[in-house]
C-alpha cells in the first residue's frame, strides 16, 4: 500500500509537467549521446570489466607512453623513462611490477613474448621467451606420457598436450626474457628496472 499526493490542485499539475518534460530531455540527450558515440567511432564495452557502457578516453603523449592493467606499474615504467632508461628498460620495470601488482594474469612464472623496434639500426627484434621443459625430459617421453594422460580419461589419444594437468608445466622464461632483453637495449643497470617492484613488495 503506498501514500499518494493528491493531484487535484493546479501545483501537483505543473510539477507533474515539470518531471514529464525533465524525463524527456534527459531521454534525449541518452539518445544524442548514442548518436555522437556512433558518429565519432568510440567503441562501447571495452573497460576490464566489460561494462556495457565504459569507453576510453583517447590519451596523447609526446615523449612517450606506458600502457598497462596496472597504474602503479605504469608509473614504474614512467618513472625509469624519466631517468633516460630505454623502453626496454622501462618494459621490464612495468612487467616486474605487474608480476607483483597483477600475480592471477602475470607473474614469476609466465612466459614472454617481446617485438622491439630498433631505431638506430631501424631492425625489428622477436624474442620468444616462452619456457622451455624440462631438460632431461624428451620428446618420446611426453608423447607417452600424453597418450596415458588421454586414455586414463577415458579418451582417445591426441598428438597435443592437454591443457590441464603436469604435463603442459614449462619452466618460466619471463625473467630469463628480462636479463637478455636488457643485455641488448638496456640503458640503465637492472637493478634499477626492478627497483620499483622491490620496493613495492618490501614496504607495500
Amino acid at each position: 500500500m503506498g501514500v499518494f499526493p493528491r493531484c487535484g490542485d493546479g501545483s501537483n499539475r505543473r510539477r507533474r509537467r515539470r518531471r514529464g518534460l525533465a524525463t524527456i530531455l534527459s531521454g534525449s540527450l541518452v539518445l544524442l549521446s548514442g548518436v555522437a558515440a556512433a558518429q565519432t567511432g568510440i567503441s562501447r564495452g571495452d573497460r576490464y570489466a566489460g561494462v556495457p557502457w565504459g569507453s576510453r578516453s583517447p590519451v596523447l603523449a609526446q615523449h612517450g607512453m606506458i600502457a598497462s592493467e596496472q597504474p602503479l606499474a605504469s608509473l614504474a615504467g614512467i618513472e625509469i623513462l624519466k631517468k633516460g632508461g630505454s623502453a626496454v628498460d622501462a618494459a621490464i620495470a612495468t612487467s616486474a611490477m605487474m608480476c607483483l601488482t597483477e600475480p592471477v594474469l602475470n607473474g614469476l612464472g609466465a612466459d614472454a613474448f617481446v617485438i622491439v623496434w630498433d631505431p638506430k639500426t631501424h631492425k625489428l627484434y622477436g624474442y620468444n621467451g616462452s619456457g622451455w621443459s624440462p631438460k632431461d625430459r624428451s620428446l618420446k617421453q611426453m608423447q607417452a606420457q600424453v597418450d596415458a594422460a588421454y586414455r586414463n580419461a577415458g579418451m582417445k589419444p591426441a598428438d597435443q598436450i592437454p591443457l590441464l594437468g603436469p604435463l603442459p608445466v614449462t619452466v618460466p622464461g619471463i625473467v630469463d626474457a628480462w636479463f637478455a632483453l636488457h643485455a641488448k637495449f638496456g640503458k640503465l643497470p637492472i637493478s634499477e628496472d626492478l627497483a620499483p617492484a622491490i620496493h613495492y613488495a618490501t614496504h607495500g
